[in-house]
């Protein structure tokens, strides 16, 4: 007899198909996503297959309730379709995202006791319309101290992991770089370099560079007042090139770099925090440029104005040659308490240092809408740059109350003028960053104005002039432009031969990650 076929996964393919299909005109919406307790760590990835893939970190409410990674795919209109939890049942910090194939990449780190944690790495199959996630490899290095390894994939779809290790060090403290190519269908190490150069080194940048890779590294002394850069090459198994590791820096400095980016003729920019000691309130930017065979140009530093210090650099390279720093300005705020002078927070001003080629300041421009505003300018593709973080009046010592934090976003032009700045401004506590998608934005935060639990975490779909038509909470406001005084110093760094010592290897030991459905409270913000 001729059996009838059955598909009983169709039912729930014609559910997930119809709600990322029943909604496909993106309007825009903007929500929050949350529990009783405390999420953060949000991320919001288009996925290629439609809908979107919203991952964050779900806190305890209480203290005898563990952390877990949530992740769920979304409708076009930022309908949760399903809501799946990750979790040891320890202290878990774990973060998931789409890789090339659909696949999904979980990584983190895991902690019995709240204690040194192991690093965790997973892949999973997903079912689209039910959300059940079919493991590929789980995996974890078990050291026997703190481990850390951040896990990319690069257009190969080979995954790299970068990260530090206390596990081969003397007295179990310091941290030696650790270096792996995984098998992104297996999960073990094809190889893996345990590597060490001071008492605490650890990896900021790991970029291709022809058949070889550049490895970007902090290293600092066992008293932390003093931290340079490593910068040299490695082969593709990961050993170093002979003669190509250098030292810079400066005596009684501590550099810390942010990041290498490649520029014109082959050259490099790297750029980062230089600090007099580890309790500096009042950082200073540096920007070296390196030539293509990574020898030294020429370093400088850049200062703000007394009391002032710059944060979180980021250097690039214009048509003509010339350099844009983005940075952040903060001036200390000072109470007279019985004549004397005590520092009590800060102004905040996102900031703009125009550079000439070998690094002259040339111009500068600070934007200011309220006296905290605390974001960052970033450049995308086509030149722009987007800003984002949060803006609040100064804190005032003779009215302790909590200041409102309000998002603020915005594009600039690529000669650093508002197109338009606006904030999403609710009655407590928001902050966020947008990213531009190919019709508008994608915005990613977290809030204390709406939700379900004590913060949530933010999402949303923008138009191309980062608004959700119709929505109250979204204003268009003006920053006012200044000019601070940002002082130029020709550090004259001396590279200094440095070779990094191999200490072994890690390996992965399987590990059990419990997947099960979770539950989101969704809030709607704002929709068109």
């Amino acid at each position: 007899m001729k059996k009838t076929p059955r598909n009983t996964s169709l039912p729930a393919f014609a559910l997930a198909f119809s709600l990322l299909a029943a909604d496909g005109v993106q309007a825009g919406w903007i929500k929050s996503y949350g529990t009783k307790g405390v999420e953060y760590g949000t991320t919001l990835a288009p996925s290629p297959k439609g809908g979107y893939y919203l991952s964050a970190i779900s806190s305890p409410a209480t203290s005898t309730t563990k952390s877990a990674a949530l992740l769920s795919l979304l409708s076009n209109q930022g309908k949760p379709i399903w809501t799946k939890k990750i979790t040891t049942g320890a202290y878990d910090t774990f973060y998931l995202s789409e890789l090339n194939n659909g696949r999904i990449l979980l990584q983190g780190t895991t902690a019995v006791n709240d204690g040194p944690a192991d690093a965790v790495w997973a892949v999973y199959n997903v079912n689209r319309a039910t959300g059940a996630l079919s493991p590929v490899f789980k995996k974890a290095y078990k050291g026997k101290g703190d481990e850390q390894l951040i896990i990319t994939q690069d257009s190969q779809g080979v995954l790299w992991g970068t990260g530090t290790t206390t596990s081969f060090s003397s007295n179990g403290r310091s941290m030696d770089m650790v270096l792996a190519k995984i098998d992104a269908n297996t999960g073990i190490p094809a190889w893996s370099k345990v590597y060490n150069y001071g008492y605490d080194d650890s990896i900021v940048a790991f970029i291709p560079k022809g058949d070889n890779f550049i490895l970007l590294a902090d290293s600092q002394t066992a008293t932390a007042d003093s931290k340079k850069i490593l910068l040299g090459q490695l082969n593709k198994l990961g050993v170093p090139v002979s003669g190509s590791f250098k030292e810079y820096g400066g005596t009684g400095l501590r550099i810390s770099a942010l990041n290498i980016k490649p520029i014109s003729g082959g050259n490099y920019l790297v750029s980062g925090n230089l600090e007099n000691s580890l309790n500096d309130k009042y950082p200073r930017l540096f920007v070296m440029k390196l030539n293509s065979n990574l020898g030294y140009v020429w370093a400088k530093s850049y200062a703000g104005g007394s009391d002032q210090g710059l944060h979180t650099a980021e250097v690039n390279e214009n048509a003509d040659k010339s350099l844009t720093l983005t940075t952040r300005l903060d001036t200390a705020l000072y109470i007279n308490i019985g004549g004397q002078q005590f520092p009590f927070g800060a102004l905040a001003h996102p900031t703009v240092i125009q550079l000439s080629s070998n690094g002259a300041v040339i111009s500068t421009k600070s934007f200011e809408y309220k006296e905290v505003d605390s974001s960052r300018l970033s450049r995308i593709a086509n030149g722009d740059y987007l800003l984002g973080g949060f803006t609040s009046d100064a804190m005032d010592p003779n009215k302790p109350a909590e200041p409102q934090v309000d998002m603020l976003y915005g594009r600039f032009n690529p000669t650093l003028a508002p197109a338009w700045v606006k904030t999403l401004a609710g009655p407590l506590l928001d902050s966020g960053f947008i990213s531009q998608k190919s019709t508008g934005y994608l915005l990613s935060g977290e809030t204390m104005s709406w939700g379900a639990g004590n913060v949530d975490v933010l999402a949303g779909d923008l138009d191309a002039n980062g608004d959700v038509p119709g929505c109250p909470y979204i204003k268009e406001v003006a920053m006012a432009e200044t000019a601070p005084t940002i002082t130029a110093t020709n550090l004259n760094w001396q590279p200094k031969a440095a070779s990094l010592i191999r200490k072994g290897s890690i390996t992965a030991a399987d590990i059990v990650l419990n997947v099960t459905n979770g539950a989101i409270t969704t809030t709607n913000i704002c929709s068109n």
